[in-house]
């Protein structure tokens, strides 16, 4: 038998007397088998062995129960201990839980990444869509303007086209030539000094007039309309792009028609080519007998359009291209011969208009006053429609109260189109001729020489073909 010892908690091994029968299922908390596995296992597990250490004699050991319990609370997430099973469950439990949220929190990653890349799909679709529509409106936008582009230089193409098809328009061609000429086709082929010749049907013409009212008459009676005492046939060729402008003096010796005040038709007189314009209400009526004297003047070639201004509109049209310089080739008014002047306002008109009617032929010396002044003004208006297109139609415009005119649309966009990119020259022909002095008739009288006035017209409107 072993001695006592001192040790008032000791626990003695093999001795009978300290044995006594316990049931198991009451078994204190306060006492641990230390042979137990399932003892070992937990004090093996525990975070820190020191809350349970050895007495060093040899009779067993000392346990800190507070900290194992607050270590296990801590340890399982702040379960309770009641006995090691209990526990090893809860840690099995949690374990368990642990896993299944551990992959419920992957399906569920799984499921947010899929959410995400569902989302990401939709995204670009929405984005595909809206750029989709985007791209539709920009190309509405392009086409429209395209449209527009293209519908414009279709209208400008057409709007030339028609101008020049009414300005060259000799359609019934029937002229009336001197009996000494030889002509076939209504004078569509003449021979002349042994060579044929063909009109040329790419003539462009119209009639400028320059009418001596302060403004045009409206209703006036016949006879009182005023006069055309300036009178310019411009012909253009659309194939050489070249202007040639036929002069013709006021004074000249034509048959004109004549009408009463009712507007009936009385004769036809040869007189001054001038007084045509007064047979007429003052505006469109004159314009166009004036017209009429012209084409007979030049065998019934076709005149297809006509421009009439009044004295008004001289210096309008003058300042609207900045004035116009000339050099006055002799001295009269406040103008000296050889000194350089740029014409403005009222200038222009004294300029072309001024005749000293104690002269006969003094309307000569006014031609070529009048000849240089439209050169000159030729020279500022081509530059001007090339750097502006709308020059012409701002010319018409702003005269127009002082016109009376048969160009259309088309005609002024067709001769302004081609003045600014293909005008290739200008030049002026006078028709020869001289004045007589008629007792009966104290107004001066200018008769063309016919062989040489036939000629020019051969010159200008015919193409020779053999």
């Amino acid at each position: 038998m072993s001695e006592p010892t001192n040790n008032e908690n000791e626990i003695v091994e093999n001795s009978d007397s300290n044995l006594e029968p316990q049931d198991s299922s009451a078994a204190d908390d306060s006492i641990i088998d230390i042979d137990s596995d399932e003892n070992l296992e937990f004090i093996e597990g525990s975070e820190d062995p020191g809350f349970i250490t050895d007495t060093g004699d040899g009779t067993g050991f000392v346990a800190d129960w507070d900290a194992i319990e607050k270590n296990y609370q801590e340890a399982n997430f702040g379960h309770s201990h009641s006995h090691h099973h209990r526990h090893s469950s809860s840690r099995h439990h949690s374990s368990g839980e642990h896993k299944h949220h551990s992959s419920h929190s992957s399906h569920k990653s799984s499921k947010h990444h899929g959410s995400k890349k569902k989302d990401s799909k939709k995204k670009d679709k929405k984005d595909k869509k809206k750029w989709s529509k985007k791209k539709k409106i920009i190309l509405g936008i392009v086409l429209f303007f395209f449209a527009i582009i293209v519908g414009s230089i279709s209208a400008l193409f057409i709007m030339r086209w028609m101008g020049q098809r009414e300005l060259t328009n000799h359609e019934n061609l029937n002229l009336m030539l001197p009996e000494w000429v030889d002509y076939r086709d209504g004078g569509w082929i003449i021979y002349y000094k042994g060579h044929e010749y063909t009109f040329n049907d790419n003539i462009a013409t119209f009639l400028f007039m320059g009418i001596d009212n302060r403004k045009l008459k409206t209703k006036a009676k016949m006879g009182t309309a005023g006069q055309a005492d300036a009178l310019y046939l411009m012909t253009y060729d659309i194939t050489t792009k070249k202007m040639r402008v036929l002069c013709i003096n006021r004074d000249t010796m034509t048959d004109i028609s004549r009408y009463d005040e009712a507007g009936n038709y009385i004769d036809t007189k040869k007189t001054q080519i001038c007084l045509a314009y007064a047979f007429g209400d003052g505006k469109k009526t004159s314009a166009e007998n004036e017209k009429t004297a012209v084409q007979r003047f030049i065998y019934n070639i076709p005149v297809n359009a006509y421009y009439a201004i009044d004295l008004s509109a001289i210096k309008i049209l003058n300042d609207d291209v900045g004035g116009v310089p000339v050099k006055p080739e002799y001295t009269f008014k406040e103008f000296k011969k050889g000194v350089p002047v740029t014409l403005h306002g009222d200038q222009a008109e004294t300029f072309v208009r001024h005749r000293d009617i104690r002269l006969m032929d003094d309307n000569l010396r006014r031609i070529e006053c009048q000849k240089q002044y439209i050169r000159q003004f030729a020279s500022r208006i081509v530059p001007a429609t090339r750097s502006n297109l709308n020059t012409p139609s701002k010319l018409y415009n702003h005269s127009k109260k002082y016109t009376v005119s048969s160009l259309n649309a088309p005609m002024v966009v067709y001769l302004a189109t081609d003045l600014a990119f293909s005008f290739n020259g200008f030049e002026m022909i006078n028709t020869k001729g001289e004045y007589k002095k008629v007792p009966e008739d104290p107004s001066a009288e200018y008769f063309v020489k016919e062989v040489p006035f036939f000629e020019t017209i051969l010159d200008i409107f015919y193409t020779q073909t053999r």
